[in-house]
């Protein structure tokens, strides 16, 4: 039997307006409002590539009964839209079609149109409303990083963005020095937020180095949750997350692996890298993922539910970055709120990296490099199509200064940048003439030619020294071998040391 989706206007009116009894009168200008922005989309902007499921109407009328006592009906509305439509623009999944333009101008003019449906105009409180509909360079909040309040409440502890709290955990809470300020990952953080006040599982999506596991492990240690992190991949099996039988001294036991430990104590779980899972894989998460919210175990006859204060978060490069990732299903990411985790801009890279590496006078030349360099490859793509898709982020730029800051074992003077540009950035590249454009754009930036390095060999009873990297030897345990290094291997030998 084929059983169609629910899309008739007035049952999803009468399926709405009865999950938001809660909020009183206000139910029936709820439905026709959240009806109306999806019909928009649909018909006027045709940016849906698919009906929006009944699931998911479902949870923005749960998120708006549920943020009703925090603040005005009209912005319960949008941020419903936001957390179950718009944060998810530019993810693989997403009810939105591909589109050429940015992420951020379709979302910005759709915000424009629901506030426009709902009349909220610019007369209710930024810094408690606005932020994460408005991006916060755009909020006029003057100190982001104030925001960020732990509020206190009898014996309950909250952790978040007013309005948009989290229940605090049993373990102690550490200090971080993650920017949390820098506007684009404040913006994230919202939305991660936001998504919380609901209890379905996040999905998080975002280019390498935007942050997504860096921003879920700072919030864990701030609400003080214990974060269990699981890289998954291909070879990912069921026992490897739930456990399996081990020997023991008298035949054999069952061990618990790390989900279902953290599956019982209540802890937060991040599925890191989840398009690589195998299908096994992602069929047995889906029983904790949608109502049933529990884990059957054949081999004990033992069904687990999930603990209170169990949170989980899956994270995914994009289907481009990176090889082995495939598409999940429909299905099974609709059992997910998605965020598109935005990509960082240089005045965030900048406020980071200040608060990373405040005593090195050249970071912000450094960084403009970095930012050139990303334009220069993925933004105008000038060069670099051999090898690409390229990422040049803050994990870059980060490299880059621990070497700079680590100490010489030739030298006790601050080492040169141009020492590394090579390694991190000019040997990346596939074909003579890319490498050639990484330094002329060394020279646009810092002004100066990209110094001429040729790299020698000397091996002492101590050390083994390429270039400027060296490398203590052992002697007693080093072979003879007839196999010669040659001077065209060197640079990358450096590197590699």
């Amino acid at each position: 039997l084929w059983a169609p989706a629910t899309v008739d206007r007035d049952d999803l009116a009468l399926i709405i307006g009865g999950r938001l009894r809660a909020i009183g009168g206000d139910s029936a200008e709820c439905a026709r409002i959240m009806l109306d922005f999806v019909a928009y989309l649909r018909d006027e902007a045709r940016v849906l590539q698919h009906a929006l499921s009944l699931r998911d109407y479902l949870f923005w009328a749960e998120f708006i009964a549920r943020t009703r006592p925090l603040m005005d009906v009209r912005s319960c509305v949008v941020h419903g839209a936001c957390m179950v439509l718009l944060d998810a623009i530019g993810a693989q999944g997403s009810a939105f079609g591909v589109s050429t333009r940015a992420p951020a101008a379709v979302k910005a003019d759709c915000v424009q149109r629901l506030r426009a449906m709902v009349g909220w105009t610019g007369d209710v409180d930024t810094t408690a409303v606005q932020l994460g509909v408005v991006p916060a360079r755009d909020a006029g909040a003057a100190d982001l990083a104030s925001l960020v309040v732990t509020a206190t409440d009898g014996d309950r502890r909250q952790v978040g963005v007013r309005p948009f709290l989290v229940e605090a955990g049993a373990h102690a809470a550490a200090a971080d020095s993650f920017a949390l300020h820098a506007p684009t990952t404040f913006d994230n953080l919202v939305k991660i937020l936001r998504a919380m006040q609901v209890g379905k599982p996040l999905l998080l999506e975002g280019s390498p180095g935007v942050g997504k596991t860096t921003l879920v492990s700072t919030l864990a240690r701030i609400a003080g949750h214990r974060l269990v992190r699981i890289n998954l991949s291909d070879q990912t099996d069921l026992m490897d997350l739930f456990g399996t039988d081990l020997p023991v001294d008298d035949g054999f036991a069952w061990c618990d692996a790390p989900f279902l430990q953290a599956l019982k104590r209540g802890d937060w779980v991040l599925l890191d890298e989840i398009n690589l899972a195998s299908q096994s894989v992602l069929e047995g998460l889906n029983s904790c993922l949608d109502h049933r919210g529990t884990v059957y175990i054949s081999e004990l006859d033992r069904e687990f539910t999930l603990s209170h204060g169990f949170r989980l978060f899956a994270a995914q490069n994009p289907l481009g970055q990176g090889g082995g990732r495939k598409g999940l299903p429909r299905s099974f990411v609709n059992r997910f709120t998605q965020v598109y985790m935005d990509e960082l801009q240089r005045d965030d890279l900048q406020i980071i990296c200040a608060e990373l590496f405040p005593a090195h006078d050249g970071i912000d030349a450094v960084l403009e490099f970095n930012w050139q360099m990303h334009q220069a490859t993925m933004g105008r793509r000038e060069f670099g199509a051999m090898g690409a898709p390229w990422e040049f982020n803050l994990r870059d730029v980060s490299r880059f200064m621990e070497l700079a800051l680590t100490p010489s074992a030739l030298e006790r003077a601050p080492k040169p940048v141009d020492e590394f540009i090579p390694m991190l950035y000019e040997q990346r590249m596939r074909t003579p003439a890319d490498r050639l454009r990484v330094r002329d754009l060394f020279a646009s930036v810092f002004g100066r030619a990209l110094a001429p390095h040729t790299p020698s060999l000397h091996v002492t009873e101590a050390f083994l020294q390429v270039g400027n990297a060296v490398l203590p030897r052992r002697p007693a345990d080093a072979r003879l071998t007839r196999l010669r290094a040659l001077a065209t291997q060197l640079p990358c030998l450096e590197s590699l040391m």
